[in-house]
């Protein structure tokens, strides 16, 4: 029986990663971005230029950029983006 079960337990887990990269990857590096977001330069894309994952995500507030900026300030350090290369904020 244990065999049984790990062959199941395998074909599972193989399926999900093929319905995942097949179908789900792409939306989901780039969920939230326009096509155009997506496909532009970005700050920081001079750090590494032939990166081997590139992933764009978008959210939109309807707010505007006096009411936003506080909040980001708040998050301090910990929302800052990070390079691999420097490991220093790239913005």
């Amino acid at each position: 029986m244990p065999g049984k079960r790990l062959c199941a337990g395998l074909v599972i887990t193989g399926a999900v990663t093929v319905i995942y990269v097949r179908f789900m990857r792409q939306w989901h590096l780039h969920w939230g971005a326009t096509e155009e977001e997506a496909r532009g330069a970005a700050a920081g894309d001079e750090l590494i230029p032939d990166p081997d994952l590139v992933a764009t995500r978008a959210v939109e507030i309807d707010a505007p950029p006096s009411a936003i900026w506080p909040w980001l300030v708040q998050m301090g350090q910990a929302a800052a983006v990070r390079t691999r290369t420097t490991g220093s904020n790239a913005g």
